[in-house]
């Protein structure tokens, strides 16, 4: 998943919640860059629950807006990133 596809919803130590534009599957590991103030985070993690939403208001043609709720948790991140995750976790929460 690119981070263009999807906006934080929230974000812990241990994993996030994503609101994703198209839907993936449990199990399945992301590998993706969070962009925070001058920051980048380079972030990889685990889908380990899937949602879908409808949302209103309608799209053009009548029909709800889809939108994916993605829960991650994080696996196997470098010790920059950690480190970089700590600090925006902790201005957050």
């Amino acid at each position: 998943m690119y981070a263009r596809d999807g906006e934080l919803i929230d974000i812990s130590d241990s994993g996030a919640a994503i609101r994703a534009q198209f839907p993936q599957s449990s199990g399945e590991f992301l590998a993706f860059v969070l962009r925070w103030n001058e920051e980048s985070i380079l972030l990889r993690g685990r889908v380990v629950r899937t949602a879908v939403h409808r949302t209103m208001p309608m799209t053009d043609s009548g029909m709800p807006k889809i939108e994916h709720h993605i829960a991650v948790e994080f696996v196997g991140l470098p010790p920059h990133s950690v480190d970089q995750l700590k600090r925006l976790t902790a201005t957050v929460h």
